[in-house]
């Protein structure tokens, strides 16, 4: 940093200067570790002017599990090791004429201004030219490290983690970090670490069992967080925007938790900007305490399986829903053969045990058609999924004419009542036996079978092969909890 008078300040930029004022985060109070942040937006602007050329993307735990994906199916000893850059957003100048948009003062009363030479931490360019620098530092050690010792590397930020899947890889592990070392690249050598197990950016990763999911520090702050406002029952909007931010961050590790956040979104969004303390609705408490209870029982880890192939890796489900202003129906068959008189298949009324939510909107089931195509897609799930249990790396490709699911199910969850409990439900019953689904949007003439069904026409199928739904072959895992408070929300 410069330092300099106030007058010097205006003779030497004129009116190219911006004062900020700072701010002490502080990140750890155990260990008492804190961050200045120079306010780069607040009354100054300066931000606000500035436009990076790229959007800068970084791996995540999505790119973790799709790697764990591959390694599953080699069978190598693989291991990893991580580093930190130190001071990372500090390692670049900043041309002479843009500094005096990076000032600051200390004090009110001391007619003395710092001025940034560098890279700092609250200007929205910092990250942009950081991530040139180390893209630059990246791609250096893949040519001088070469293939033959294979590596996979993931920076996220400042943070490091080099993947070694084989015994070259684990040679070539060791290569990088003398490579971005002997170019002067300013690692934390106190915090290097590596092995069968790590931790990185708050993902821990099993390399033995091919796990991951969020350390246990993370963990542990999302679930005394959670306790916390089901014990107040009272939360600021900011509060809990800031916890559904870090619960969103997790939901990238751990899949299965994506869907039990629709609700919670759907409320921060109609609170935010009140004013004061807000009451915590049940439905928000209910899902909070499922998630500690997930987190609790030890499955803050998850193991990532390879996608099997051949032709028992895929099940085929093809369904269709129908309402009346009086009435519904759902059905739908498993495709085990082109014949459909040799395929199972089900339609049912119904009835208040499987929907209690059909009236919710006016009394009329027309209202809720998107709910009842997902509710058929759920049903046959929940018949055909129990039949592969000695075969349990099964993915259900299940086929309806509602566009709308598609997308909801992709995206792995909705902030629309009744669908977003339809989907946990759905992500719940797929996580527990370990299998996986897409749902594919196709014209109503083509699902003709699954129509004739829900219209109760079933000259097509064999009535030895009905499936009659019942609520002990269609137990819910999560919506016996959550419906009654969610009709509250």
């Amino acid at each position: 940093m410069d330092k300099m008078s106030n007058e010097q300040f205006i003779e030497r930029y004129g009116e190219h200067r911006a004062i900020a004022a700072l701010a002490v985060l502080v990140e750890d109070e155990a260990s008492g570790k804190k961050r200045v942040i120079h306010y780069g937006t607040n009354r100054i602007g300066v931000n606000n002017r500035i436009r990076c050329q790229d959007k800068v993307r970084m791996p995540g735990p999505r790119e973790k599990r799709k790697i764990l994906e591959e390694l599953a199916e080699v069978k190598e000893v693989v291991m990893a090791l991580v580093g930190d850059f130190e001071k990372a957003h500090r390692r670049f100048l900043y041309q002479e004429s843009e500094r005096g948009f990076l000032a600051c003062r200390i004090s009110e009363e001391e007619d003395v201004i710092y001025v940034n030479r560098v890279g700092t931490f609250g200007i929205g360019s910092t990250p942009y030219w950081w991530a040139r620098l180390s893209g630059a530092l990246i791609r250096l050690a893949h040519y001088v490290v070469g293939p033959h010792f294979f590596v996979e590397m993931l920076l996220y930020a400042d943070d490091l983690e080099v993947v070694a899947p084989s015994k070259a890889g684990r040679i070539g592990a060791v290569l990088v970090f003398l490579v971005m070392a002997a170019v002067g690249a300013p690692f934390k050598w106190k915090k290097q670490r590596g092995g069968w197990v790590t931790e990185w950016v708050g993902i821990t990763t099993d390399y033995k069992k091919l796990s991951m999911g969020l350390s246990e520090k993370r963990a542990s702050w999302l679930c005394d967080w959670m306790k916390s406002v089901e014990k107040r029952k009272e939360v600021t909007d900011l509060e809990f925007a800031a916890g559904l931010g870090r619960l969103s961050f997790a939901s990238l590790a751990l899949p299965w938790e994506r869907p039990l956040l629709g609700p919670l979104f759907s409320w921060s969004s109609a609170v935010w900007g009140t004013k004061g303390l807000l009451r915590v609705p049940w439905v928000i408490l209910v899902v909070m305490r499922w998630i500690v209870k997930k987190m609790e029982q030890g499955q803050r880890l998850e193991e990532v399986k390879k996608r099997l192939t051949g032709p028992r890796a895929v099940m085929k489900i093809w369904t269709d829903a129908k309402a009346t202003e009086e009435n519904a129906w759902i059905g739908g068959w498993l495709q085990t053969d082109e014949d459909t008189k040799r395929c199972q298949w089900f339609s049912e009324k119904v009835e208040e045990w499987m929907a209690p939510w059909l009236r919710a909107k006016k009394g009329n089931p027309k209202r809720v058609i998107a709910a009842l195509e997902m509710l058929a897609t759920l049903v046959a799930i929940k018949l055909w999924l129990r039949e592969e249990k000695d075969h349990l790396q099964v993915h259900t490709e299940a086929f309806t004419d509602n566009r709308g699911n598609e997308f909801i199910l992709k995206k792995g969850m909705s902030t629309k009542f009744p669908i977003t409990l339809l989907v946990i439900e759905v992500s719940e019953t797929l996580r527990k036996v370990g299998a996986t689904a897409d749902l594919k949007w196709i014209k109503r003439e083509n699902n003709q079978r699954a129509d004739d069904l829900t219209n109760e026409e079933f000259g097509a199928f064999n009535e030895e092969l009905r499936r009659r739904v019942t609520p002990d072959n269609c137990k819910w895992e999560v919506l016996g909890d959550l419906l009654p408070e969610s009709e509250q929300l």
